[in-house]
């Protein structure tokens, strides 16, 4: 076993624990991926390609520790993998994946990563990766099942699996701490002081206000967006030289400035928190959060809105810091985060993998498997009020996803607000 300094994505999930004790670090934060198989698999060869994929990527084998003075991560050895067939002849998968996503997958025994493949028929299976979060994030899940892909053929060939091209979990954790205090990192605390200077939360409204306790569970709401609008949506970015995700951010803060009347909106989003391109094929959890402030007081029309937004996302990311060090640095961005009567409901989009079917092994490939939309009363843990999320997949297929407290929300308001937030991307998309 080896101990490694924290990085600052696992900073922020200790963080959070803070704020909800036992949800970041407990067995419901949890993030999944699930894919259809079509063609045989060999169980065997699959369970020996999940204990090789563990032992290839040091993260699925980090514990958090806390303790006295500075807390660590414990990379441990390898060992066997997690790996479970389940028999869902005649069964729902969409039920299964649901119940998957309830289980506890505790964060703190490794390995933290758990590969189920549930058996449709004989040559049809539904393969579903489920990760400890403080191990993995959504970028890593493509990363893990384009790894276990080749491990499993390497099985089936009898040959070893290519090396890894990806430096270490542990290597970022070092190399992070060592970026803390770089001139740039000055540089950007500067811009962010006088940005969030007397930052007021605006959010979501809610049914209910915050209770005292929270078990963490959230329920989703999930909804689809048309192929049409997504096709209208994506011209008007090119023509307003904006990213799909500033289009939907313009849509969501006028969403908000409709619901609330208020102009000066600040909104929390996640990013990638990678960066570099020497992390692009790394496995861990480098998620960060930024907080963008948008003054729509001004706007008068649409393409107002888009540009408020896009000089709004292009001045953050230019100066994107780990949240802690706002946090640590900045008063009014903690104090924002710290008030209960702010609902920290991150808006966030992500582009996903390709839809083309990928080779599974010699004679089976696989695809993403789409969750249908509706609500479902039990997601999994998440140590925020809410997330709200824009799945894209190549070809522009988008589909709404909203993780919310059922303690503050009903479902019929969430699905209220979506339906506002589905007016303001058409009217963008009209120009």
């Amino acid at each position: 076993m080896t101990r490694v300094p924290l990085a600052f994505p696992q900073h922020l999930l200790r963080f959070f624990d803070v704020l909800h004790p036992g949800q970041a670090t407990g067995p419901a934060f949890v993030i999944s991926a699930a894919y259809r198989v079509t063609g045989p698999v060999d169980e065997e060869s699959l369970r020996l390609a999940v204990t090789e994929l563990t032992g290839r990527h040091d993260a699925l084998r980090a514990t958090l520790h806390g303790g006295d003075g500075m807390p660590w991560q414990e990379i441990h050895e390898p060992g066997a993998g997690r790996f479970e067939v389940i028999d869902l002849t005649g069964g729902d998968p969409d039920e299964l994946l649901d119940g998957l996503d309830a289980r506890d997958h505790p964060g703190n025994r490794s390995p933290l990563l758990w590969v189920y493949y549930a058996k449709l028929a004989p040559a049809d299976g539904v393969l579903a990766l489920v990760a400890h979060h403080s191990a993995a994030d959504a970028w890593s899940m493509d990363l893990l099942v384009r790894d276990l892909a080749t491990c499993y053929a390497a099985r089936i060939d009898g040959a070893p699996a290519p090396p890894v091209a990806a430096s270490t979990y542990a290597d970022f954790a070092v190399d992070d701490q060592a970026r803390r205090d770089s001139p740039r990192s000055a540089q950007a605390l500067d811009y962010w002081a006088a940005k969030l200077a007397d930052v007021d939360g605006t959010s979501l409204p809610s049914d209910r206000p915050r209770e005292l306790k929270d078990d963490g569970i959230r329920a989703q709401l999930r909804f689809g967006i048309d192929s049409t609008l997504a096709g209208r949506l994506a011209a008007a970015a090119r023509q307003a030289r904006c990213s799909p995700f500033m289009i939907h951010l313009t849509a969501y803060l006028l969403t908000l400035r409709e619901l609330t009347g208020a102009t000066d909106l600040t909104v929390p989003t996640l990013t990638s928190g990678r960066g570099r391109p020497e992390l692009d094929e790394t496995v861990g959890f480098f998620l960060n959060a930024l907080l963008l402030r948008t003054d729509l007081s001004g706007v008068k029309s649409l393409g107002d809105a888009l540009a408020q937004v896009r000089k709004t996302c292009l001045d953050a990311y230019r100066n994107e810091l780990p949240i802690l060090r706002l946090l640590e640095e900045v008063p009014d961005a903690g104090l924002l985060l710290a008030d209960d009567s702010f609902v920290l409901m991150p808006f966030q989009h992500i582009p996903l993998g390709r839809r083309q079917p990928r080779p599974f092994g010699p004679a089976a490939t696989y695809v993403s498997f789409d969750r249908r939309p509706g609500s479902r009363p039990h997601g999994v843990a998440v140590p925020l009020d809410g997330l709200w999320t824009i799945d894209e997949r190549p070809g522009g297929l988008l589909t709404g996803k909203i993780s919310y407290a059922p303690a503050l929300f009903d479902a019929a308001t969430l699905a209220a607000h979506a339906d506002t937030y589905l007016r303001q991307l058409d009217a963008i998309a009209a120009g």
